[in-house]
């Protein structure tokens, strides 16, 4: 009976404080159900992510889903991964860059400086095969500064496919 009680009252308690989103686009993921990080912000994002994915934070506030995981070589620091990429505006979920359908892009040394800080951070652990979609904050990426058409203090979310890991 406390058990059920105790439920009841935090299942009120998120829900009186919005933690719980309801979304419009029944294929969002709205929240991870083993993380509990709310994830409704990149709903927009097309594609939309199937439900159940498993949503992952680390210390620096970096976010990402496994969409597909790998069964090749893993990615660590210092080697390197050949990817296929989309990146998007977090904040719209428009499209700024993509490679798909064309060459996949080396990034050498994983852990330098040849990309993002998001990037070498979401990148390890990837196996070859495997899709990730990352949700970089401004700060792992072009920060105050921006790029190109990347706006200053742009959050962005990429889908990275490792098509080879050496």
């Amino acid at each position: 009976m406390k058990r059920i009680l105790l439920s009841m009252l935090v299942a009120v308690t998120l829900i009186g404080c919005g933690e719980i989103a309801r979304p419009e686009n029944p294929t969002a993921v709205p929240t991870s159900a083993t993380t509990g990080v709310d994830i409704s912000d990149v709903s927009a994002v097309i594609p939309a992510l199937p439900n159940g994915l498993e949503v992952k934070q680390t210390a620096s506030g970096l976010r990402y889903v496994d969409i597909v995981v790998g069964s090749g070589p893993e990615v660590t620091a210092g080697s390197t991964a050949e990817v296929f990429y989309t990146g998007y505006l977090k904040s719209d979920g428009s499209q700024f860059d993509s490679n798909v359908g064309g060459q996949p892009y080396a990034v050498e040394g994983v852990g330098g400086a040849m990309v993002i800080t998001g990037w070498n951070e979401g990148l390890v652990g990837i196996k070859q095969g495997g899709k990730r979609r990352l949700i970089i904050p401004s700060a792992l990426a072009y920060g105050e500064q921006g790029q190109g058409t990347i706006p200053a203090n742009a959050d962005l979310v990429f889908d990275v496919e490792v098509m080879t890991v050496r």
